[in-house]
């Protein structure tokens, strides 16, 4: 709605002034009372948004939301300790890389 108001109006307004002969009394008031009526939809909009959501959650769903908020915790634990094992797989296998390069470089002093 506030992207209709704030955009389409003026766009609207200024087309019909520019391509079909809108009086420009008319049609600028128009494009300005769009962007003002927009913003003042964003201001109630958003002063509205944080006080209602909240209080109209019944128990039930603040309950839903408590358990989602606790699986996602237990879900980012389970990433963290993935990635921490994930570092020690890399370090052990920097540590083999490290052993065969050492290995490789005494193959190739014994052949020569």
């Amino acid at each position: 709605m506030v992207v209709a108001l704030g955009l389409g109006l003026p766009y609207v307004a200024l087309n019909y002034m520019v391509f079909h002969g809108l009086s420009p009394w008319i049609g600028v008031p128009l494009a300005i009372f769009g962007l003002l009526g927009a913003g003042l939809a964003i201001i109630i909009g958003l002063g509205m948004m944080e006080e209602i959501p909240f209080s109209n959650w019944s128990e039930k769903e603040k309950v839903q939301l408590r358990l989602l908020s606790e699986k996602i915790n237990a879900y980012r634990a389970r990433q963290r300790a993935m990635l921490e094992e994930l570092d020690e797989i890399i370090s052990i296998l920097k540590e083999i890389r490290d052993v065969l390069k050492i290995a490789s470089e005494g193959i190739e002093h014994e052949e020569e």
